[in-house]
């Protein structure tokens, strides 16, 4: 982690919100690379400067974190090992985990999110 002062750290945010329109195919990113251009320099940003997600979701309302759910049907509650896959397929895809009696919502950027939930949903219903 970089020890900086609040400017240089409001700099950095200034910098990650300028780069998060470029996320989204409807903001008139180009193409699927420039995407995944934009996504892996805020990731590093954020990991150079210890700035997490919540951090972006506060600061800027043009952030692009969503949260896609799961139900887990027929349960009262999350059971220990559904809880282990979970975070562990939200952490390898660089998302957070909330979880509820019933639900697991896995927050992060869009793709992220997405890709996490479908991988999720591969492990647990196979």
């Amino acid at each position: 982690m970089v020890t900086m002062s609040k400017e240089e750290r409001e700099s950095v945010l200034l910098k990650i919100e300028k780069l998060m329109p470029h996320t989204k195919a409807e903001s008139g990113a180009v193409n699927i690379n420039e995407i995944a251009t934009a996504n892996k320099l805020i990731k590093e940003l954020m990991d150079k400067y210890d700035i997490s997600v919540d951090e972006i979701k506060i600061t800027s309302d043009k952030a692009t974190l969503v949260s896609k759910e799961e139900l887990i049907h027929n349960k009262k509650e999350v059971k220990e090992w559904v809880s282990k896959l979970s975070v562990s397929v939200a952490t390898f895809y660089d998302c957070r985990i909330i979880i509820v009696p019933n639900r697991l919502l896995f927050i992060g950027f869009e793709m992220d999110a997405k890709v996490t939930l479908k991988m999720f949903e591969h492990l647990f219903f196979k």
